[in-house]
């Protein structure tokens, strides 16, 4: 069992009581501010300070509210120091959904400043991915990259609906009951040109990924798409795929490999295999297993950090990214840290998150955050 380094409370204290109900959590990369939704609508950015023993302020650093709750909260950093982006979907009486899109200003001063709004036809979102500067998501059975800060999109036919995607600068994964298929981004149009509004073609026929989805022995997924800009700028996109394996859960680490001169009937990026690590999930609780992906932190140690939900335990697993493809990699340390330990039913979790540079976790109720340390904490970040 894992203990942390330290462990504090942040309970807010905000101007009304329906406001104080949480939904969702997300720490800003480097762990010291976390953005949280409520069902109110209202979105709050906290600062949680570094000290193990210091008291978290109780009073929001900044807050925005949307005219209904959100039902996804994605946060990603931005390429300017001091400065976080925030995506948010949330639903108009089932017939539409808003998008927003926002950069919170993380320091001397404090603000949610509103960058872009998308309305989406729609009452459900199948999938969605967050990459620099993009919101993609997939519904009936198109797929619409939204670049929310030059505010141009394109939408994309795929005639069918895909359970999870990934995206890279010019290529997206889908993944289905059949497998997973690719196809290329067309060129992004201004949002409120005609162009804009015609769905379109990818410039390549979709195509399958067998070399990856026969490693699994049963159905697979896609992790959910958060944070890609704590890579090096230009670096390859790491991602995971996960799935059973040999009666163990198995992520498949891969990238998106550009193709130096594409042929006509394929893709300009292809996922390469890099290499597979097990996690050794209890059969009793197997049910349970809901893997939520990390900032896939490519530091000096190149690792990949990943964290899932059981019955009673949230569970982290390290493994090193491999120097040669396809070599095996066993996960490096696989830690459990229990919820009750943390004074947290599971009926009580409204959601959690962390962050792999810092080793610093959030747990969350609809009431308070605990806030728990697992690495002497780096002011740095």
């Amino acid at each position: 069992m894992l203990d942390p380094f330290a462990m504090r409370l942040l309970a807010p204290r905000l101007a009304r009581s329906g406001q104080q109900s949480l939904s969702q959590t997300r720490l800003v990369p480097g762990g010291r501010f976390l953005v949280t939704s409520a069902v109110s609508g209202l979105l709050c950015l906290w600062d949680l300070g570094y000290g193990p023993s210091s008291l978290i302020n109780p009073y929001p650093l900044a807050s925005t509210t949307l005219p209904h709750e959100p039902f996804v909260l994605l946060l990603q950093a931005a390429e300017r120091e001091g400065v976080a982006r925030v995506v948010v979907c949330h639903r108009l009486s089932g017939v539409a959904i808003d998008i927003t899109a926002f950069e919170v200003e993380l320091g001397p001063t404090h603000e949610f400043k509103k960058i872009g709004e998308y309305r989406v036809p729609a009452h459900n979102l199948h999938a969605y991915a967050l990459t620099p500067n993009r919101f993609t998501f997939h519904y009936n059975m198109v797929v619409t990259v939204w670049d929310f800060m030059e505010d141009i999109c394109v939408t994309i036919n795929v005639h069918t609906v895909y359970s999870s995607i990934l995206v890279s600068p010019t290529t997206i994964i889908c993944q289905d009951s059949r497998g997973q298929w690719l196809f290329d981004i067309p060129p992004l149009q201004p949002t409120d040109s005609p162009l804009a509004r015609e769905t379109v073609n990818s410039f390549y026929p979709s195509m399958a990924v067998s070399h990856i989805t026969g490693i699994f022995d049963s159905e697979i997924e896609l992790t959910r798409q958060a944070d890609w800009l704590l890579a090096p700028p230009n670096s390859q996109v790491v991602f995971d795929v996960y799935g059973e394996r040999d009666g163990d859960i198995a992520f498949v680490a891969c990238v998106f490999h550009l193709m130096a001169a594409p042929d006509a009937g394929l893709p300009r990026a292809l996922p390469r295999l890099m290499g597979v690590s097990s996690a050794d999930v209890p059969e009793e609780q197997m049910g349970f297993f809901d893997p939520r992906p990390l900032q896939h932190a490519q530091n000096a140690q190149r690792d990949l950090i990943r964290t899932w939900l059981l019955q009673t335990d949230i569970v982290v697993s390290v493994a090193p990214l491999p120097a040669e493809p396809e070599e095996l990699v066993p996960a490096s340390s696989a830690s459990v840290f229990s919820l009750e330990s943390a004074g947290v039913r599971r009926n009580q979790l409204r959601s959690y998150d962390m962050d792999a540079l810092s080793g610093r976790l959030v747990v969350a109720t609809s009431a308070e955050v605990r806030v728990l340390d697992f690495l002497v904490p780096n002011q740095a970040y």
